[in-house]
């Protein structure tokens, strides 16, 4: 496939359907609320389970969360979690009591297949083990059909929040569940451990400026909410608002969103703050306004993988009318022969044609090969 339209980028091929959208209209560490900590492995291997060591090294005990990690296969599946109170050293053995191992989390999660990359999903939330200052504890990550990395021998660590995730050699062990014991080693976990500190927060949160990771965002397309300062310490709350005003007392509290930090989309421009409470004490951050970016900026990045096959040689829309061969190269910018057309500027770009909302308007597409 090479060339493509896509109105306004008014693209010469065609595979899988004709992308036309015509819309108009550490000691010493202050451990700061929830800390998640990643690691950073490749996702080429999996099984059932994986073991690896959680380090706490701050001055006070942590709380673990939440664990995410990856699956090998789509739908229902249960997951699980256990602990043991001194860390991985050789092999673990079979992952149950008797072998001291304790279970701390379980759940069943819609499982979301991915053999390929390290982006991870949530497998429990609202856990409630306990690591003491100074401590390190064995964890094994257990789900039906779980995907980890094969590694070198060697040790590995995944820091943050004076908190370390160890893998490798004598500690990172994998393979299947009780009544069998992991077996298969090196091989180290895929995901992220959150945790809070177990100290009670104290006073008045100041949570400071609304951070958005996009200052404007396409409709439909995820972005992430945060706050300038974190608060310390344990028993914060938060509730997100969102007002499409932004004056005082239009703010509504938006469901659900009761974390630090809060992923959504857009529909319209939106203004963004969140509430947060520490003993009865309560911060509100500076709103933000998060800006709805034009359709003509949030166009899928087209590319063509093959220059034989279907090509469209002309498109017409009311008044726009542009004719292409197979050897035509758009004139604006990304254009490549034979794969990539973009016909949005530069010399010989056609110009828009003006569209009544709600009337008809002649539309016609012709196509042809070039092999």
């Amino acid at each position: 496939m090479h060339n493509k339209y896509t109105f306004f980028y008014i693209a010469k091929k065609l595979r899988l359907a004709i992308p036309i959208m015509m819309i108009l209209g550490l000691a010493n560490f202050t451990l700061k609320a929830q800390t998640t900590i990643s690691t950073t492995f490749a996702n080429n291997n999996g099984f059932s389970i994986v073991t690896s060591n959680f380090t706490n090294s701050n001055t006070s005990a942590v709380i673990i969360t939440d664990i995410a990690s990856v699956c090998g296969a789509s739908g229902s599946m249960p997951v699980a979690a256990f602990y043991k109170v001194t860390p991985v050293n050789g092999a673990p053995g079979i992952i149950n009591a008797a072998n001291g191992w304790i279970q701390f989390g379980s759940a069943t999660i819609t499982a979301i297949a991915n053999t390929t990359t390290t982006t991870p999903q949530t497998f429990m939330s609202g856990l409630t083990l306990t690591i003491p200052a100074g401590a390190t504890y064995g964890i094994a990550v257990q789900a039906t059909n779980l995907r980890y990395s094969t590694v070198a021998a060697g040790t590995y660590t995944n820091a943050g929040g004076g908190c370390i995730i160890t893998s490798g050699t004598n500690v990172s062990y994998a393979g299947d569940v009780a009544p069998n014991a992991p077996t298969f080693t090196p091989r180290a976990f895929i995901g992220s451990i959150g945790f809070i500190s177990a100290v009670p927060c104290a006073g008045t949160p100041n949570p400071g400026n609304t951070i958005s990771s996009a200052s404007s965002a396409c409709s439909g397309i995820p972005f992430t909410l945060s706050t300038q300062n974190l608060t310390s310490g344990n028993g914060v709350t938060y509730q997100w608002l969102s007002s499409t005003l932004g004056t005082v007392g239009s703010f509504l509290p938006i469901a659900g969103a009761t974390s630090s930090t809060y992923t959504t989309t857009l529909a319209s421009a939106t203004f963004y703050q969140v509430r947060v409470t520490c003993s009865g004490n309560i911060g509100t951050s500076t709103p933000l306004q998060v800006a709805l970016t034009p359709i003509t900026g949030c166009y899928c990045v087209s590319s063509a993988s093959s220059t034989d096959d279907e090509d469209m040689y002309n498109v017409t829309l009311g008044t726009l009318n542009n004719s292409s061969t197979c050897a035509s190269v758009g004139p604006g910018p990304g254009s490549i022969n034979r794969q990539y057309a973009n016909y949005t500027s530069g010399v010989g770009a056609p110009a828009a044609p003006n569209l009544v909302q709600g009337s008809t308007n002649p539309f016609s597409l012709e196509i042809g090969t070039c092999n």
